[in-house]
Order: C-alpha cells, then structure tokens, then sequence
C-alpha cells in the first residue's frame, strides 16, 4: 500500500509548499521519517513563504533553527490577535518637550531628540522563549555650541559594510552632516563610552531644513521642508535634484476642484506595504499618515486620477485618489495615540496610547514582526508582542513618583506597564492594557 512516507523525498518537499504550520506541526508527530522531513525541508519552506522582516530580530534569527523560528512567528500571531502585548517606555521623560526621530538597523536603535542621538543595541537569544534583549547604549550630543540650540529634524544609517554605525543627520537650521559613532564598551554589566566624529555635508537649497532622510544601498534620499528632493550617493558629492512632483496624492476617493484648489493636510509619514500584505508587497503601494488622522493607501498604477488642472500653475499632473481610507471614527484631530488596523477586517481596528498616556503626537514609528517601536515629544517607547519578555528585556526605568505617570503592572505581569487601548467599534471607552 501507497504511504505518505513512502513517496520520494522530491514530492514530498512540492507538498510540503501547501501547508501550513498546524499541518506541519501534525505531520511531524505521525512517524520518524515524516519528522525528520519537516526536520530538514518543512519548516525551512514555511519560513521562505511567510517571511517576517524585523531589524531588531535578525541576528537573534539568524541563530534560531527554523522550527524556533516559526513557533516564535506562530506565537507573535496569536498575541496579534488577541492583541496581547508587553508596553515599555524606554527611557524617562526628557526635560523638555521635543520632536523626535527614529532610525533602524540589524544592530541598533537610534533616537534623534533635540540636539542628542540616543543609542539602543540588539541582543541575541538561544530560542523563542526568552526575548532577546534591547540594550541602552549611551548618549551623544550634536551641539556646535551651547548656548546655540539645533534640533535634529532627519536621521538615516549609512551604509558601512555591517557596522551600523554611520548616520546621516539633519537639523532644523538647514545644515546635514555624516555622523560617525564609536562605542567603547567597558564591561558586560556597564554603560557603553561612546564617541563621535563628523563631517559637513552640503545643505540644502535655499535654506531648506530636511524633513526627511532615507537610504539603500550607497543611495541616500533627502526631502526638504520646502518639497525640494535631492538624490545622491554615499560616496560622491554629485546629486540630482527635483522641485516638481512626479505624483501628487489626493485626500479625497472623489473631488470634483482642480489640484491646486484641494484642501490642504500634512502628511507625517510615508511607507509601502509590508511583503505579506494583503494586496501584495509591491513597491507601488504607499501608505500615508496625515495630519487629520487619515491612513490612506495609494496604488501608483491606478487610472483614478483627477483632470489636469486648468489653473494657471502650469502643471499637467493629475492627482491621484487613495484606493483605501482608515479612520478612527472617535478621533476628529491629530491621533495621540497608535492605531492598527487589518486591513482585511477594518473595522475590528483599535487604539493604544503610549505608557504614561502622554498627550503627545506618536512622532515616529517603526512596525515589525513581534515589535513596535515609538516615540513621543517626552521618550521612546515600544510594544512587543513576542514570547519570552522579561524585566531584564528592555533597559529598567527607575521609578519617580509623580513625575510621568509611569504605572507598573504587579506579580507576573511586572515586564510591563498600564496603557490605555480600545477598540475602533466599541463605544469608545478606554480600558486599561
């Protein structure tokens, strides 16, 4: 008789491309040569269809065999779901009330808030059940002189091969520079000596401060608070620069005014799709936050564009209308708080306010597999909802009563803290996470 376990090792592996990690997980509890299948070809295959991009996690999964790599994803989805998720402030409350920046890299998490650039670096884990850790590293100050403030407006890592530790940086009196870190470590239990050096890079047009800075591989992208783009690379100081749009996104599904004539909204943040998006992760797809607490989607290729205005602007570009609006239907201003929607189920959506509720724009962002990383015009913040965090996860805040509304949770929820959340078609009452 025709076994499963008796077809060549070749079928078995096209198979194995259909399942899922519940199949899988039967599969290898039916008989010895089926679990060493799974072993060496199932798992692998499920990790390859269903990838989970995360900065702050590569290196630990790096580690991980494929089997502890899906059970930590398999384990992320189900905190999703439910939501279930450890909140974390990783830092005091800073002096003053700024307007910070978040960048991102295998190695580190840097915050730029005013003059300072604030280090964070991943740790490792043997496996899915203990978290790996986030460090802090130390602090810097990027002051020319001090009694003369320069707020950092933009930050991006540069390429280094590996080292994560070359920034460029921007500042709100137009000026961008090439900062170097250098971190000393003086012992496993003790803060980190860091350094710096840096060079001028040339600013912007007009004066322009940059609101942005991206960058792939030796190509760095800067946009300026005056909608100037200038494209350049890493190692040469020649650039090409834009003034004109190539798209203008419209706020509006249907409109009948001319571009030049819409009404107006900031955006505050760009990104495309993630790879396992519902609609694909094509890099046509962007998603935008704004300022009247939209979320829309634009698909480049669409045809639902507006007639070219008949204005005397001059331009023949004809904006282009989201596919897909998201709104918390309780907020009618900025959102001070982090909202998440699936896009397949909008309306089971819900909001979360950072620990110690402060009443602050979520200034920046960073979305990955298991982990959330914010911060708001007080401190950086993060929500994980991977398995295995501790108190020893994330840096301890020493306590001050009074001072930022930091609440601890008790026994064996003490890794987190009290936030508050609720749900998108609820009555709009907050309960406390």
């Amino acid at each position: 008789m025709l076994t499963l376990a008796s077809l060549p090792v070749d079928i078995l592996i096209l198979i194995l491309e259909n399942l899922g990690i519940h199949q899988f997980a039967a599969l290898s509890q039916t008989c010895h040569a089926l679990y060493v299948i799974v072993s060496e070809y199932g798992w692998s295959t499920y990790i390859r269809s269903n990838p989970r991009p995360s900065y702050s996690l590569s290196n630990a999964r790096a580690a991980w065999t494929p089997r502890v790599r899906a059970t930590y994803d398999y384990m992320t989805d189900s905190a999703w779901t439910r939501p279930e998720f450890i909140a974390r402030p990783l830092s005091r409350v800073w002096t003053t009330k700024l307007q910070p920046v978040l960048a991102i890299s295998p190695t580190r998490l840097i915050v730029g808030a005013g003059s300072n650039l604030y280090s964070y670096k991943f740790g490792t884990s043997t496996s899915s059940s203990t978290a790996p850790p986030v460090m802090f590293e130390g602090a810097v100050s990027l002051l020319d002189k001090p009694e003369r403030s320069r707020n950092i407006t933009a930050i991006t890592f540069i390429e280094d091969e590996g080292q994560d530790q070359t920034l460029d940086v921007g500042f709100h009196d137009g000026a961008i520079e090439r900062v170097h870190l250098a971190i000393t470590p003086l012992g496993p239990d003790e803060p980190h000596i860091m350094s710096f050096s840096r060079s001028k890079i040339t600013p912007m047009p007009n004066g322009d401060f940059v609101e942005s800075l991206s960058s792939v591989s030796d190509v760095v992208l800067a946009l300026s608070s005056n909608g100037h783009a200038r494209l350049s690379s890493v190692h040469s100081i020649d650039s090409l620069s834009f003034s004109r749009p190539t798209a203008i996104l419209h706020t509006k599904k249907a409109s009948g005014l001319p571009f030049d004539k819409l009404p107006s909204s900031a955006v505050y943040g760009l990104s495309r799709g993630p790879l396992n998006s519902p609609w694909g992760a094509s890099p046509q797809i962007i998603v935008s936050g704004w300022f009247d607490g939209q979320v829309r989607c634009y698909d480049l290729r669409s045809s639902s564009r507006e007639s070219p205005s008949n204005s005397d602007s001059g331009s023949n570009l004809s904006p282009l209308r989201p596919v897909l609006s998201l709104a918390d239907r309780w907020s009618y201003e900025p959102i001070y708080s982090v909202l998440f929607w699936d896009i397949r189920s909008p309306s089971t959506g819900w909001s979360v306010h950072a620990p110690g509720n402060d009443p602050s724009p979520v200034y920046s962002v960073i979305l990955e597999s298991s982990r959330f990383f914010g911060v708001t015009q007080s401190r950086p913040f993060i929500y994980d909802f991977g398995p295995g965090v501790s108190l020893d996860t994330y840096p301890q805040i020493p306590h001050v009563r009074g001072i930022d509304n930091l609440k601890q949770k008790k026994g064996s929820n003490r890794a987190t803290y009290h936030v508050l959340r609720y749900a998108h078609n609820s009555s709009g009452l907050c309960n406390e996470h």
